[in-house]
């Protein structure tokens, strides 16, 4: 239940408070059954969630940095960038250059 509220609003504000309502439980009985079933932090889990959308936007939007992440639900520019470069090992900018000079693969992972 929680995946799919994650799923159908990733790119909305997503409190603890209200993700625990969606499932009945308190907010530090979520973090704990969430962590517990996806080896990741329930806020670990949307940020790459949110990450890997603004991926697939930036592959297929031309749409600038900008706008990728408030599209994404973030809003803060510096953060997404470094979070961004963290994940992929690019910042969005090497990444959607990389990806259409052929570095990249289709799956957003290098090519050898």
């Amino acid at each position: 239940m929680i995946l799919r509220t994650i799923d159908e609003r990733w790119n909305q504000r997503l409190r603890l408070d209200d993700l625990a309502r969606v499932v009945a439980l308190s907010p530090v009985r979520l973090r704990h059954l969430f962590k517990r079933e996806t080896g990741k932090s329930l806020r670990k889990y949307i940020l790459d969630y949110r990450l890997t959308k603004a991926a697939e936007l930036l592959l297929s939007s031309d749409a600038s940095i900008k706008e990728v992440c408030f599209q994404v639900g973030l809003s803060d520019q510096s953060n997404f960038q470094t979070s961004f470069k963290e994940r992929f090992g690019l910042t969005p900018c090497g990444f959607r250059a990389s990806r259409r000079r052929g570095v990249l693969s289709s799956t957003g992972t290098l090519n050898q």
